[in-house]
């Protein structure tokens, strides 16, 4: 009699990261490298174990991990939104994996995110802006005008070059490459701005 073997159990978390991430469709991608450090993130502290063994209670310890860890790059505690990151993309590998036949199923099927708080912590007013601007170095005041009356986004403004300024209609315009929903954005300056 043939028994046939779970392929959940036949292969590892590494060896399945290391397919996933050799994929053409995933390494075009702009957020190639944030997807690597995701799943890294969650390898790295649960192990190379057999995705037989991905359970939610797994998730769940990881998640208790996370919470409890302090952010390298940023220096605060890491937030909800990022150990959510870490588990949509270790779920989008398992769906790819499953897509490409290397897997049954995804072992995680649906897990519920946690609650992200994304609200600021407060915005300027008016009077600490003006405080802000007259302290700032000569080179910082025009990034923190822009940062302050456009809706654009750190990199965005950090990467502007001239050829994208145009004084005369009082826009900014970026290329799809350069924004974050891959599309043409415009930014209109108010006159003296």
């Amino acid at each position: 009699r043939f028994i046939r073997k779970n392929k959940n159990a036949e292969i590892n978390l590494i060896e399945l990261h290391d397919w996933y991430l050799d994929l053409a469709e995933v390494k075009q991608k702009r957020s190639y490298h944030d997807i690597r450090l995701c799943i890294n993130n969650f390898i790295n502290r649960i192990g190379n174990i057999p995705v037989s063994q991905l359970t939610p209670e797994l998730i769940e310890k990881f998640r208790k991990l996370r919470l409890t860890e302090i952010s390298k790059t940023k220096k605060r505690p890491v937030k909800p939104s990022t150990i959510n990151r870490d588990i949509a993309n270790l779920c989008a590998m398992l769906n790819k994996a499953v897509d490409y036949s290397k897997l049954e199923l995804n072992p995680l099927g649906r897990i519920k995110q946690l609650e992200e708080n994304n609200v600021r912590e407060r915005v300027l007013n008016p009077e600490e802006f003006d405080l802000l601007l007259k302290n700032s170095p000569e080179h910082l005041k025009g990034p923190v005008l822009i940062a302050f009356y456009l809706p654009m986004r750190q990199a965005e403004i950090l990467k502007l070059t001239w050829d994208q300024i145009d004084f005369k209609s009082g826009f900014i315009r970026l290329n799809g490459k350069q924004t974050k929903i891959k599309r043409v954005g415009s930014f209109h300056c108010t006159p003296g701005f």
